[in-house]
């Protein structure tokens, strides 16, 4: 799995990826295409959080979907983001969207942010997760030294994707 994960820049190309493997696992997300991509797969359970759907994204968003992450554990959360800064962590344009997310996070043992270089330095008008919320970041960015350094002060680690080599 470690060889395809670090292509990987949306939580649909993630589901693309999944769906391929020979893998039994439970995704919980609110993307109808994402739920979509995976619901043939014989050992993938998936469970589509309730809420309105959102237009243009196919994304649910509110917060009717809280009381299911109330039920269950997520181990590993991959998600999103519009923005990610070191001083307001994960954000998004959608308020609505956002309270689902905190939820998810909140629920997540470990939180790992699908982000390319155009989101990163990005505030965005929420925050859902705090830096120290974040475990892993998959990112295209260059990260310089001090981005580097701020990193590791935060104890989260970077995986960088070159998507050249594999043009």
């Amino acid at each position: 799995m470690c060889s395809y994960i670090f292509l990987l820049l949306t939580a649909l190309e993630l589901a693309r990826t999944l769906k391929e493997m020979q893998i039994r696992l439970t995704v919980v997300t609110s993307g109808i295409n994402t739920a979509l991509e995976l619901h043939e797969h014989p050992d993938i359970t998936v469970i589509l959080l309730g809420g309105i759907v959102k237009r243009g994204s196919y994304s649910l968003e509110d917060s009717l979907g809280v009381n299911i992450l109330n039920q269950i554990n997520i181990d590993l959360m991959f998600t999103s983001a519009n923005g990610f800064s070191f001083e307001s962590g994960l954000s998004d344009f959608s308020v609505y969207e956002v309270e689902l997310k905190k939820a998810m996070v909140n629920a997540s043992n470990k939180v790992v942010a699908l982000l390319d270089h155009t989101k990163i330095n990005k505030n965005s008008i929420a925050s859902f997760a705090s830096i120290d919320q974040i475990d892993t970041i998959i990112t295209d960015f260059a990260i310089t030294d001090d981005y580097a350094k701020k990193f590791k002060e935060q104890n989260i680690e970077v995986m960088i994707v070159s998507t050249d080599e594999f043009e």
